[in-house]
């Protein structure tokens, strides 16, 4: 209905005898461009009268059938001879049909202005010849006044216009205020803080776990922890969009997160599955000499911040500040082990579990940074075991380095 809309706003009228100069103007959907020149005829080889006429027969054709079309699925749901449903579903029909012929005969004006186009510059290599083709023109349709489109609205008249002026001496740009340099920049600079972008982000760091009495321990004892701290690492990517509240520094960002936690346990600790209890257990297994234990979950996250940021509309360069909330839902978990069996051959095995992890997360995030690199911290304020089970009441806790690419 988009294409609909700007084809029925436009409209083209040309004026002469009264004003000291020809006058063209175009109005698409209230925006007006004015074209002044001694003579119009020396603008185009390409009729514009031709070009209105078209464009107005065809959306009179497109209209007619497509009105036509709406009044018989009507009589027939009147006339139940078709159910609600079924005219709502000919309805659509008839609206797509519509808008597609509209679509076509939009394709039909674009390729006339890429000709437009092609023949200014040709044109411009031989002007005698230009004049001459238009004043040919003009004398084949200067009886002609271009028709009205059918059901156009009347365009609002705008408040400021721009008028292009056509002499001897060239061509220059007027406006109905006074050209100001710092006034166009404002305006782009005030587009663009109201303008929603998108971003790109990557980031990869180290992540652990914590219960009540802080650290997770290994069978209660306080000098060890259960997980390896530095092999325990998080990475992951995420995209979304950023809207900038007015000309303000404060951004809301939003999007969604993809992120693997691998959890590596120290010497020969392992998760076991048992059956028995309903629930896990980590410890360790003196039956073997493990390279590597690891517990690894995914999680797709959906993060919402309210960011300060100092950078300029538009830019990425500046200071920030965010914080907010996630929530995310587990996408899988496995557990992988490493070790040498009792020829000394190196053994891997991996069991794809759940372990009674949480299917659900949701926690909060803070965020610093400078320009495109950030420093994440987030912490899940729900377990990631579950509590119906014989778990650790373990909540996960990690910090990141990444970029954010807007």
């Amino acid at each position: 209905m988009k294409t609909l809309a700007l084809t029925l706003a436009l409209a083209a009228t040309l004026v002469a005898g009264a004003q000291t100069k020809d006058t063209l103007r175009l109005n698409v959907n209230g925006n007006e461009i004015i074209i002044l020149t001694d003579n119009v005829n020396d603008l185009s080889q390409t009729d514009f009268n031709a070009i209105i006429q078209r464009l107005t027969a065809e959306t009179q054709r497109i209209m007619a059938e497509y009105n036509a079309e709406v009044d018989e699925i009507n009589r027939k749901q009147t006339a139940g001879e078709i159910t609600a449903e079924q005219a709502g579903e000919q309805r659509e029909a008839a609206t797509e049909k519509m808008e597609d012929a509209i679509e076509i005969l939009s394709d039909e004006i674009e390729n006339w202005a890429d000709r437009y186009g092609e023949q200014m510059e040709e044109s411009a290599e031989d002007p005698a010849a230009w004049k001459a083709q238009w004043e040919a023109n003009a004398e084949k349709y200067e009886a002609k006044d271009p028709p009205t489109p059918p059901n156009a609205p009347a365009a609002p008249e705008p408040k400021k216009g721009t008028t292009v002026v056509i002499t001897d001496d060239g061509v220059t740009i007027e406006s109905d205020e006074d050209w100001d340099p710092d006034k166009v920049k404002d305006a782009r600079e005030k587009y663009k803080a109201n303008q929603t972008i998108g971003y790109f982000e990557w980031y990869f760091g180290w992540n652990n776990w914590f219960n009540e009495n802080g650290m997770a321990t290994d069978l209660g004892t306080p000098q060890t922890t259960e997980l390896d701290f530095w092999p325990s690492m998080v990475w992951g990517f995420g995209f979304g969009g950023r809207t900038r509240f007015g000309s303000s520094q404060i951004n809301v960002r939003y999007g969604t997160q993809f992120n693997w936690h691998f959890y590596v346990f120290r010497g020969n600790n392992v998760i076991v599955k048992d059956e028995v209890i309903d629930g896990i257990t980590i410890m360790p297994d003196p039956t073997r000499n493990y390279q590597k234990s690891s517990l690894r979950s995914v999680f797709w996250d959906f993060p919402v911040l309210l960011e300060w940021d100092a950078s300029k509309p538009g830019k990425s360069n500046g200071f920030s500040l965010a914080a907010g909330g996630y929530g995310g839902l587990r996408m899988g978990t496995r557990n992988r082990q490493q070790f040498s069996d009792f020829n000394n051959d190196r053994t891997e095995v991996r069991i794809f579990n759940n372990y009674y992890t949480n299917q659900w997360r949701y926690g909060l995030m803070a965020q610093v940074g400078l320009g495109t690199f950030k420093i994440t911290a987030k912490y899940d304020l729900n377990n990631l075991f579950r509590q119906d089970k014989v778990t650790p009441d373990y909540q996960v806790g990690s910090l990141t380095l990444g970029w954010v690419f807007p």
